[in-house]
């Protein structure tokens, strides 16, 4: 199609013209001001549009408004009775009757996609170039097939190039699909529109009306025999689209002309997800439901080995996990990381009942009691990737509900995964306000407070690394050693003091008074209090050194905490130090001390510079 090579370079004679014209007026009054002429075109104002063309007819290439559109552009988009007549004389040259406004558009795509049929006729009537194209392509046939009322299309078709594409690859028939409108498929039917015709994704019309969903739409496709067995680039068939689509309606259509059709309710695309795991996964159970009831299989495995009971668990639709079971999926299956469906269940957060069914409100912990009482029941201590186990990630992502669940189906407690954390370390770590409600029911069942990962990090440490009060307090009155250390030294103390949230003065409060080894420092030589001091808040400072904290320690290189808070540019930390009896004067290994620390940080250590330099 010539239009759409040449429009890049072509520069529209609206535009050109308009600067030509307004090149004296203010710019801001162009732009508030509408022309009479555009106005008198816009409403139909006859008599107007008569008295300005005979004052100037060069105003009809004039451009306006933020599209630079011509007279005759708003004359095609007005519903006026008797605009059509004037339309000659807004447009006396092939020129002013082909011109294109910003985005490309010509006043016989502006009439098409407003649908005002006159203003159509008329324009053809002149001549007006059906074949041009706007910036994405679009014929004024494909913005009739898009928007247009009816009366339009018909004007159109005669004279169009019927399989012409846009950018996208999309013809009039794909445009006429996604308008739902059948009556419109039918016309470009009729008038010879190749119906399976591929746009740049693989996608025929029927594709496209599967995915909004346009019952009428599919019918007519269908019945004029367009094939439910294409698929896109990606493997997509219609029916998937149908299948994700936000009413039933199209995959009604598409199922209810199977036998005539056979769209392959089993089809699997690139990924090898059926039409049955699209549904699920856009959230369609009852789309999944009647997908079922038509015979498709709930047995076929995506490329990641995860079947429609998979998808289902992952939605958190418990009602729909029993119907697939109770088809012959399989509870007790994994995926190809090894990773089984209650490793799924467990690993649920709690989420809105997607059912009015008796597990509303708590789908995650109906769907693992569902998968338990299954009588392909699974294996609640199988190891998955990683050395994860379904109590494990229940600890870690779940709730305390999976946590009880799968305790009383026997988990093993102190299972370790390859970084040799339980899942009480796992709850502990977690950051879930129930965390602290996880740590309870598995320190009830027997978990062991003490086990330490291969980093050396207990319970405890996890709990105050990741800033979890709650559950630092429950480990702590159930007997946690604040006093523990990890492979560097770490303690939990100096978890909690390096950090800078509200849950950090809390969790420093709970722990300084019960860590005997408050001064002890880590492979780097920095105590709880140089943490507090580099990273952590006032009050954790303060509590610090209530307890014993030591204010002048030194790290390995030999710097002291006032040294750590000045070098964060930290002037209330500086104060806390300063009136905890912090020795200024101390220098580190390369002689500087921590006023020469802040002046390094330039404008953002001006206030702890001068606050430093009072000291004497």
């Amino acid at each position: 199609m010539t239009g759409r090579f040449i429009r890049a370079a072509a520069v529209t004679v609206a535009a050109v013209l308009s600067v030509a014209a307004g090149s004296s007026a203010p710019a801001q009054s162009r732009a508030e001001r509408e022309p009479p002429l555009h106005r008198a075109a816009r409403e139909g104002d006859g008599l107007t549009l008569q008295r300005e063309l005979d004052r100037d007819s060069s105003q009809v290439s004039h451009a306006h408004g933020p599209n630079l559109e011509t007279p005759l552009m708003f004359a095609a988009r007005s519903g006026e009775k008797d605009v059509a007549t004037w339309l000659p004389r807004l447009a006396p040259t092939r020129e002013a009757l082909n011109a294109r406004a910003r985005d490309g558009r010509t006043a016989l795509m502006i009439a098409a996609s407003h649908g005002v049929s006159q203003v159509v006729a008329a324009l053809r009537d002149l001549g007006a170039d059906v074949s041009l194209v706007d910036h994405d392509g679009r014929t004024a046939l494909m913005h009739a097939a898009r928007l247009s009322r009816d009366g339009v299309l018909e004007l159109l078709i005669p004279g169009s190039t019927l399989d012409a594409s846009d950018d996208a690859g999309w013809t009039a028939l794909h445009h006429a699909a996604w308008s739902g409108d059948a009556v419109r498929v039918r016309l470009l039917v009729e008038a010879g529109a190749t119906i399976d015709a591929a746009d740049r994704s693989g996608r025929a019309p029927l594709h496209v009306a599967g995915k909004v969903g346009a019952a009428e739409v599919v019918e007519a496709l269908l019945d004029a025999n367009a094939s439910p067995a294409l698929t896109d680039r990606e493997g997509v068939t219609p029916l998937m689209l149908a299948a994700q689509a936000s009413t039933p309606r199209a995959l009604n259509a598409m199922l209810a002309a199977r036998d005539r059709h056979a769209p392959g309710l089993d089809a699997s695309d690139a990924s090898g997800r059926t039409a049955l795991m699209h549904a699920i996964l856009t959230h369609r159970p009852d789309h999944a439901r009647r997908l079922i009831e038509a015979g498709a299989s709930v047995s076929p495995r995506d490329s990641d080995g995860r079947d429609a009971l998979f998808h289902a668990i992952a939605a958190g639709d418990a009602a729909l996990v029993r119907e697939l079971l109770s088809r012959g999926a399989d509870a007790a299956a994994a995926d190809r990381n090894g990773r089984t469906a209650l490793m799924v269940a467990a690993a649920l957060r709690a989420v809105e009942a997607r059912n009015d069914g008796p597990s509303a409100g708590a789908p995650d912990a109906a769907i693992i009691d569902t998968l338990l009482a299954h009588n392909t029941r699974p294996a609640v201590n199988a190891v998955g990737p990683g050395g994860t186990t379904a109590l494990i990630e229940a600890a870690a992502r779940g709730g305390p509900r999976q946590v009880a669940a799968l305790l009383r189906a026997g988990a093993a407690v102190d299972h370790a995964d390859e970084l040799g954390r339980t899942a009480l370390i796992h709850a502990a770590g977690a950051s879930h306000d129930d965390a602290a409600a996880r740590v309870v029911l598995l320190l009830d069942a027997g978990a062991s407070i003490h086990h330490r990962d291969l980093g050396g990090l207990d319970a405890l440490m996890h709990a105050a690394r990741r800033g979890s009060a709650a559950s630092v307090q429950t480990l702590l009155s159930r007997g946690a050693n604040a006093g523990a250390r990890g492979e560097k030294g770490e303690s939990a103390l100096m978890f909690a003091a390096g950090r800078s949230d509200r849950a950090a003065e809390g969790m420093v409060e709970l722990l300084a008074p019960v860590d005997p080894r408050i001064n002890d420092a880590d492979e780097r030589g920095m105590t709880a209090l140089q943490y507090a001091a580099r990273h952590g808040t006032v009050a954790g400072i303060r509590t610090i050194v209530a307890r014993g904290g030591a204010v002048n320690a030194r790290d390995r290189l030999e710097r002291t905490p006032l040294m750590h808070a000045a070098m964060s540019g930290r002037l209330e930390h500086v104060e806390a130090l300063l009136a905890a009896g912090a020795d200024a004067a101390i220098t580190d290994k390369q002689g500087r001390t921590a006023l020469d620390h802040a002046r390094s940080l330039g404008v953002r250590g001006e206030p702890v510079v001068a606050r430093l330099s009072r000291v004497r």
